[in-house]
């Protein structure tokens, strides 16, 4: 019965005491841990085991790559410098020869433009000299026409081969005089 606050226990021997089913439960828990340590223990232990060798494989692969990749880049590191060297040298190189081939382009061009030069002054020589025998017959032709008029009387062909020759080394003094000036 319950008065008030406080409780009364009524009955034989302590309230806290020795219990049987203390033993029992103490004794189940005992079995099944061993039954639980021979069946499961070793697996999962073996497991973790595993996994463990795994994670340490893991890593050293990981130490192992992360060595690689650097080597790796440095390597390319050291290919692609060498990669720009040799681009500039190329660079380099190409500009030189570009140089050195418009120089022999200038050399070629300047020794055809002489050439040419060259040509068109003999071609003038030659053009003036030619001109100079046909104005040479063609002034004595005149010439002895116009003397005959004037004369009015006929010249003898002898004449006729004086007055030319007369007339051109004539011509041909002047005309030796004005080359000389031009060509200074």
């Amino acid at each position: 019965r319950l008065r008030g606050d406080t409780v009364m226990v009524r009955g034989q021997g302590p309230v806290i005491g020795f219990q049987y089913t203390f033993v029992f439960i103490a004794l189940n828990f005992f079995i099944l841990v061993t039954f639980l340590y021979g069946l499961l223990w070793k697996p999962i232990i073996t497991v973790l085991d595993k996994r463990a060798e795994q994670i340490r494989g893991d890593l050293t692969d990981a130490r192992d790559h992360r060595k690689k990749a650097r080597s790796l880049f440095e390597k390319y590191k050291d290919v692609m410098e060498g990669s720009r060297k040799e681009h500039d040298e190329l660079i380099a190189e190409g500009r030189s020869e570009g140089q050195k081939e418009r120089e022999r382009i200038i050399a070629e061009a300047r020794a055809e433009a002489e050439s040419y030069l060259e040509h068109a002054r003999l071609s003038i020589r030659t053009e003036r000299q030619e001109l100079r025998r046909e104005l040479t017959g063609q002034v004595g032709t005149y010439s002895v026409r116009l003397a005959e008029k004037i004369l009015a009387r006929e010249i003898r062909s002898e004449d006729h081969e004086e007055l030319i020759r007369a007339f051109v080394s004539g011509i041909s003094s002047s005309d030796e005089a004005g080359e000389d000036s031009q060509d200074g």
